[in-house]
């Protein structure tokens, strides 16, 4: 088969592509950077999200691109590589005691008591216009896939995650290619993608095809990227997983969403 791969893991240096929906929100927010003129002082925004990992290093470092003060609400137990590269973006750290959910709760909670801009790229009802925008700057990530590519795809398959980025690549494909998502199995928390259940409000709801994936086929899949030289997390190989599970014929272009994490 055909196989394409669009390898994300050097975007900006940020080892992932959530850079894309992240500064789309923000250039959007159009927020006011901190100034100072003459006896003026104009207070500069704050921002705030809560992640597991990428998504906050992403708004953070759009953050300090634009002069902004960011806070980064994430789970105790998040992977301590993500940790020192959020920090590495000079965002302010808030540690919960808690899943990722809960992580988003407090970010919401804190945001409203104190009057910053919450930034999450999870749609749920009444909070649709940012996660809309993220979804919007990924797609930028699929347009570049076909000034890239020597031929159009006749599959695409993407890992579903928070179903932001199948969201964008859906909207991209449909009715070109037939578009595959690639989903989590039950128990397979290491993946470190959420599961079908916590699918943001309203999306994927045009997709029809989908492939479980479990560890297993997560680790084939960052071995079979390694024989090629790309280095991916298992949670950034999830649509390359999909497709060695499938074996589908080419052309067939997948996405590593997240490259090897390494101090």
């Amino acid at each position: 088969m055909r196989v394409y791969i669009k390898d994300e893991s050097s975007r900006f240096g940020l080892n992932a592509y959530k850079i894309l929906g992240a500064s789309w929100a923000l250039h959007n927010l159009n927020l006011a950077p901190s100034r100072v003129g003459g006896n003026a002082q104009i207070k500069r925004s704050a921002i705030v999200t809560a992640t597991s990992g990428n998504h906050g290093r992403a708004v953070a470092h759009a953050a300090r691109k634009l002069g902004l003060i960011c806070h980064v609400y994430i789970p105790r137990g998040a992977n301590p590589v993500r940790v020192a590269r959020i920090q590495s973006e000079g965002a302010t750290l808030k540690f919960i005691d808690g899943d990722y959910d809960e992580a988003a709760r407090c970010a919401e909670r804190d945001a409203n008591a104190n009057g910053w801009q919450l930034v999450q790229d999870l749609v749920r009802p009444g909070y649709e216009r940012i996660p809309g925008w993220v979804i919007d700057g990924y797609a930028t990530l699929f347009a570049e896939c076909e000034e890239q590519t020597p031929e159009p795809p006749q599959t695409v398959v993407l890992h579903m995650g928070a179903g932001n980025f199948a969201e964008a690549g859906w909207r991209h494909y449909r009715g070109k290619a037939r578009v595959i998502v690639a989903r989590p199995a039950r128990g397979n928390r290491t993946l470190d993608c959420l599961t079908v259940e916590d699918v943001s409000t309203g999306l994927l709801e045009g997709v029809t095809e989908y492939v479980e994936i479990d560890d297993d086929d997560a680790t084939r899949a960052v071995a079979y990227l390694e024989a090629h030289g790309i280095f991916a997390a298992p949670s950034g190989a999830g649509g390359v997983a999909g497709m060695l599970k499938l074996g589908i014929p080419g052309p067939v272009l997948a996405v590593v969403t997240e490259g090897k994490l390494t101090a």
